[in-house]
């Protein structure tokens, strides 16, 4: 037995206050017993600093990251195919043998199944710190979709909070669906342009964000079902969402269209006049107060409200001129339904 374990209480209570994230996860790992006296610890002192954990799914590697407000470990899985240094050692985590390379604030591991080490890891740190994962980033590869991985998340945690998908290149519409099946019930998803392309009808998303959007045209836009969406546009291409299909989509809503729409906001390098976004529909000087104390920034619109005929449920609409971080002049619209 390791001497750690035959310190009274207190003493045991002052060496995990003063040990980092990486060595309280490595000790951790180290065996069965180890992992639950530092979880009994942790529990203990109800641990005191705030903790943030994140995932990250890529093709040749993944990273479950421990976040406090000083110091942060990453520990990553890999197959051992990819091992390159030689500094490595032989550990054994619930009974399966893998390397270890420790790099400073990361914990490389090379495993033989990275996907079972995945889901090992993953449930290790759960358990140690009682913490769900707060963001997830998943990079689709055709090779290996990790849809079991996603599912026992998605399950474990009654879906995740938040995710971002990156681009789907190369995947099939039955890999698309099975991925959507799982993550569209996730409350902030941050999707590539790419997801665009497959057919998305009969999936219902929560809160969207499209970082890219600069090739999603209206006709797309209308096909998706959403609570809000966030949507940039920081190039001109000539799929860009443009002030014509903003009245377009204006008036489906108008009609009875995306009744679940709740928000939608659009950031973009297009001009966007505001008699042209509401040219022939029916508008009128809406009363919200908006809080708008940034620099360089100026109202060019509204605020007025248009109703939706179908049910009589008011939206309020409006623009604003500003200039970002690099210099570029933006338009930012945004359209809300009052509650």
């Amino acid at each position: 037995m390791l001497p750690f374990f035959k310190f009274p209480l207190f003493p045991l209570l002052y060496f995990i206050q003063m040990w980092s994230l990486k060595e309280i996860i490595n000790f951790s790992m180290v065996s069965k017993h180890s992992f639950y006296a530092v979880r009994f610890l942790l529990r203990y002192l109800s641990y005191c600093k705030p903790i943030t954990v994140t995932m990250d799914i890529y093709e040749n590697h993944h990273e479950i990251t421990v976040f406090s407000d000083s110091e942060k470990c990453v520990v990553r899985v890999m197959n051992k195919k990819e091992l390159e240094d030689a500094q490595s050692s032989q550990q054994t985590f619930n009974g399966i043998q893998y390397l270890f390379v420790d790099k400073n604030e990361i914990v490389n591991t090379y495993w033989k199944d990275e996907d079972l080490a995945l889901k090992m890891i993953y449930a290790h740190v759960r358990d140690l710190f009682g913490k769900p994962i707060d963001y997830l980033t998943y990079i689709p590869s055709k090779d290996n979709l990790h849809v079991d991985f996603l599912e026992a998340i998605s399950n474990d945690q009654q879906n995740v909070e938040n995710c971002s998908i990156g681009a789907m290149f190369g995947l099939s519409g039955k890999d698309v669906g099975s991925i959507l099946n799982i993550l569209q019930n996730t409350r902030n998803l941050n999707l590539s342009y790419t997801v665009l392309d497959y057919d998305l009808s009969g999936y219902k998303f929560h809160n969207l964000v499209i970082e890219d959007g600069e090739r999603f045209p209206c006709q797309k836009l209308v096909k998706l079902d959403f609570e809000s969406l966030d949507l940039y546009q920081l190039y001109d291409f000539d799929e860009c969402l443009k002030k014509e299909e903003l009245n377009t989509f204006l008036r489906l809503w108008i009609t009875g269209n995306l009744p679940r729409m709740k928000n939608f906001r659009l950031e973009t390098v297009l001009s966007l006049p505001f008699p042209d976004v509401l040219k022939t529909i029916n508008f009128e000087p809406s009363g919200k107060l908006l809080d708008i104390d940034e620099e360089n920034t100026v109202l060019t619109g509204g605020p007025y409200n248009i109703r939706r005929l179908t049910d009589g449920k008011i939206a309020t609409v409006y623009t604003l001129d500003y200039w970002n971080e690099n210099g570029q002049q933006m338009t930012y619209f945004e359209f809300s339904v009052d509650e």
